[in-house]
């Protein structure tokens, strides 16, 4: 996998970090490499270079070795003798906890700051340049292996395929008479060289969005995929070779069990035509007519589908156009499957969506691009923690998922959310209920505890509150029990004789309450030996007065603290609490009794509101 690519010298130095100078590199790359910002950032500029510059060179930890911390903090410390008069910092945080190629990465960054700083303030700089140059070529040698180089191949060593956003499925020239007249232009005379030039145009009008492409931005023809040729891909591969014809069967199959519940999906080209049908179930009509986002989808799986066997980096322009949000999130879904295990994928895109999506996954990176200098094209590159709440705000849009889905499901906050999800996905595969997938036939709401005031559900049109039939289908709430104040009752009281069989309130505290025993002593204890305070039934927190915080620390020897200090005694980080509880749920046996009738209550709601 590519973990950092070196841009300098294929740039002009247009792109700078969050230091202000021009990147050298750009790191922390991961299977999945997000593109993020506002039109003109830069961001599909970058795309363009990385798949097509021969300048940009591949850093990787496939060339270094393992276990090469010694190393690492002797070569800071070397830099700091070498420049202790400077007072400069060499000091890098989390470095045991880097790669080596972002370790690499992170010291020439310094490195040239330093270079920067004190040229910038006249000093001799050159008593320190020769010594530091030698402590990074040291580094080299004792990061990389025998005979490699980490800066070795151009990312064309990797078959890059380049996925724009204009994209085909069928054979243009059907659109165009000239194809459809040929007896009548056979009847022309014309000399050779007429008819050669009239087939060379023919074939551009073939290719009309790969031309584009070509000729506006440079890339190289065999790099870009618009599936304008699709049709006679698949023709050939039907009529050729056996290989060809067991490919388009796995395709086929891999689609049926990806997005029809493993019905019948059929490609058959219409030879007269010059386009493909396919037959779904007992259905069968144009590949074109479907819905632009299933068409769009079977066209970029396509051509990754074909690669799932080869080390491939793929780029992928704004793949969420036309793509409803629940197959946003289904694309994530597939592209980290197993199956895919040797590609890497960078893409750009404007969807907050694709961006929530993100979040379920630990090996994605988010590069947020903006534009610093519009009049001499500059812009800057950061590196984007998961919880930047700066990336939906520079896409300028809100959640969309609640416009799109069936129903919607109103918990709490994010921490219930967590749990909820997880107990709904281990409920259905238990069922074998494959039918209901999030952000297609339901999506989440967190409403924020006391901030479910601002929220309308009668239409009273009030300018203090927001509609929610304005934003969402059908609506199930989930209450905690806590009742502690009269405000509280009296508003869980109006929000039951708004949504009558809707309204769940828990039987017991928070939703930390309806954890199993088992899972609880599971992530407290990463699975190792428990060790008590003082023993106790499952029981003893299963009610409406318990706070799991105090409770937890009342009962278990643990090295920290779960309640919050001074304050009720509820989970302190509910958050990174519930992601660590919802990894320890693998089946149904892992739910309380408590999160099967809350499962339950919500089924029977999804299934209603999908009917």
């Amino acid at each position: 996998m590519i973990n950092a690519v070196q841009i300098a010298g294929a740039t002009d130095n247009i792109y700078y970090g969050i230091n202000g100078m021009p990147i050298k590199y750009i790191n922390h790359l991961n299977k999945v490499n997000v593109f993020i910002g506002e039109n003109n950032s830069g961001k599909s500029k970058m795309m363009r270079l990385l798949v097509n510059s021969d300048m940009v060179k591949i850093l990787s930890n496939d060339f270094v070795k393992d276990d090469t911390n010694d190393c690492r903090n002797s070569i800071i410390n070397n830099l700091k003798l070498i420049t202790n008069n400077t007072n400069y910092d060499f000091q890098i945080d989390n470095n045991n906890d880097m790669t080596n190629t972002d370790f690499y990465c992170c010291i020439q960054e310094k490195i040239d700051m330093f270079k920067n700083n004190y040229k910038s303030n006249n000093y001799p700089v050159s008593n320190y340049i020769s010594h530091i140059d030698s402590q990074m070529n040291r580094l080299l040698e004792i990061l990389c292996r025998e005979n490699k180089n980490v800066r070795q191949t151009s990312i064309s060593a990797r078959n890059p395929i380049y996925i724009p956003i204009l994209r085909g499925i069928e054979n243009f020239n059907i659109y165009f008479e000239i194809n459809n007249n040929n007896d009548d232009l056979k009847s022309i005379l014309m000399n050779q060289r007429q008819r050669d030039a009239l087939e060379k145009y023919k074939t551009n009008v073939n290719q009309i969005y790969q031309n584009k492409i070509k000729k506006a931005y440079g890339i190289k023809e065999q790099l870009i995929f618009t599936a304008e040729n699709l049709y006679e891909d698949i023709t050939n591969k039907l009529l050729g070779k056996e290989d060809g014809r067991i490919f388009i069967k796995e395709f086929q199959n891999f689609i049926s069990q990806q997005f029809y519940n493993g019905n019948e999906f059929t490609l058959i080209p219409q030879k007269d035509e010059g386009f493909i049908n396919v037959k779904i179930g007992n259905q069968e009509r144009p590949l074109h007519e479907l819905g632009d986002g299933i068409k769009q989808l079977i066209t970029i799986l396509y051509v990754i589908y074909e690669n799932k066997d080869r080390e491939r980096v793929f780029f992928i322009e704004e793949p969420e156009l036309n793509l409803h949000p629940g197959f946003q999130r289904r694309l994530m879904e597939i592209l980290h499957l197993d199956i895919f295990a040797k590609h890497q994928y960078f893409i750009t895109t404007h969807s907050n969506h694709l961006i929530d999506s993100c979040f379920d996954y630990s090996n994605i990176s988010i590069f947020k691009f903006t534009n610093i200098d519009n009049s001499n094209n500059r812009f800057r590159i950061s590196y984007t923690l998961p919880n930047d709440i700066t990336i939906l705000e520079s896409l300028g849009v809100n959640n969309s998922s609640v416009f799109m889905a069936n129903c919607t499901i109103w918990v709490e906050g994010i921490s219930d959310k967590i749990l909820i999800k997880r107990y709904l996905e281990v409920y259905f595969e238990n069922e074998g209920n494959t039918n209901y997938k999030e952000d297609i036939n339901y999506a989440f709401v967190e409403y924020g505890g006391n901030n479910i005031t601002h929220w309308d559900f009668e239409s009273t049109n009030s300018i203090d509150s927001i509609n929610t039939s304005g934003i969402t289908n059908r609506s199930f709430i989930i209450c905690d029990n806590d009742n502690d104040s009269k405000n509280k009752s009296e508003r869980k009281k109006k929000l039951k004789d708004i949504f009558k069989d809707n309204f769940y309130e828990l039987t017991v505290r928070e939703i930390e309450n309806t954890i199993s025993k088992e899972v609880l002593e599971r992530t407290l204890f990463d699975g190792k030996e428990v060790k008590y305070k003082k023993k106790y039934e499952e029981r003893e927190y299963k009610n409406k007065e318990t706070y799991m915080g105090s409770f937890i620390d009342d009962h278990y020897l643990l090295s920290r603290k779960y309640s919050k200090k001074g304050g009720t005694g509820t989970i302190l980080n509910k958050v990174d609490f519930s992601k660590r509880i919802a990894k320890n749920i693998i089946d149904y046996n892992d739910l309380s009794r408590q999160a099967i009738n809350i499962c339950k209550k919500i089924v029977k709601f999804i299934e209603e509101s999908n009917n």
